[in-house]
């Protein structure tokens, strides 16, 4: 799921592009990045920039497969916070921000 969520909002995109925005090494993205291309999520092709490299980019079935799980998972925060209070629901939508913003911030170096 993260490396759809990366994909969707890098687009193509090489291996050390999305470990630093997942915040991982570039071994352990591989190795993410092969199961979600064996399954038909992604694919590996030339970058444009520079043939030497590859980008990774979604496929058409990786596009309806992160819809499909994202909706799943905005289905359950619904029902999980359905029963919280209005309290609970905006601290949880501030920590939650906070955590969206870090992930989208590179990481210090």
């Amino acid at each position: 799921m993260v490396v759809l969520g990366a994909l969707t909002g890098l687009g193509a995109a090489r291996t050390s592009e999305l470990a630093a925005v997942m915040g991982l090494d570039a071994s352990t993205v591989s190795r993410h990045v092969a199961k979600v291309i064996e399954r038909g999520w992604a694919s590996r092709s030339s970058d444009p920039n520079d043939g030497r490299a590859a980008v990774i980019s979604l496929t058409e079935s990786g596009r309806r497969t992160r819809e499909q799980l994202w909706g799943q998972w905005e289905n359950q925060i619904r029902d999980i916070t359905g029963r919280w209070t209005l309290q609970e629901r905006e601290e949880f939508l501030e920590l939650i921000s906070r955590v969206y913003d870090g992930v989208r911030e590179p990481p210090p170096n």
